[in-house]
């Protein structure tokens, strides 16, 4: 926020609604796994109805919570879109979407990358720099750190097969991160 718009009101509210976006783009996928597999209807239900359960959460907790009241609400609905959809996917698929493992290595590369630019930030705190430089650059070196970090991690732990990384780009070059079995 203070790269910006100079101060940093509305930060903390900012930075709850980032969950958001990772919830959202669960939504937007899962739709159109959903979609994919010739199923509209349930999708398209589902976020209507989180849209109303949505609706309900927020004359609730606004009124007692203010903007984060509203940010809770956000939360909830899309978190039972994610389930239901989930779910439902799950029931009508034989496949096995991703296995418990799987699911830890992207959970501990998401920890440590957190941690990791959380001490990266403190660290850059500290620097000559100030005000709005200094989040343009803690901003722009942070994102592609913790980038690099994430995609490092999860390469590292052979979670991508040779054939699945070869198919990114620059796929070649980050066959060299993979643990060789």
């Amino acid at each position: 926020n203070v790269m910006l718009f100079e101060n940093d009101k509305g930060s903390a509210v900012l930075g709850l609604m980032s969950i958001v976006i990772l919830l959202s783009s669960l939504v937007i996928t899962l739709a159109a796994v959903h979609q994919g597999l010739g199923n509209s209807f349930f999708p398209a239900w589902t976020i209507l109805i989180g849209v109303g359960i949505k609706y309900f959460l927020n004359t609730s907790f606004v009124p007692h919570y203010g903007i984060y009241g509203a940010v809770y609400a956000t939360y909830i609905a899309l978190a039972l879109m994610v389930i239901a959809l989930l779910f439902r996917l799950k029931w009508n698929q034989s496949v096995k979407l991703v296995s418990v493992r799987e699911l830890l290595t992207i959970l501990s590369s998401a920890i440590l990358m957190t941690i990791f630019l959380n001490l990266y930030l403190s660290v850059t705190a500290l620097s000559f720099m100030s005000g709005r430089v200094l989040a343009t650059f803690q901003s722009l070196t942070g994102a592609a750190l913790g980038a690099i970090l994430y995609l490092f991690l999860t390469i590292r732990s052979n979670i991508f097969t040779e054939a699945e990384l070869r198919q990114l780009p620059f796929g070649e070059k980050l066959l060299h991160f993979m643990k060789r079995r």
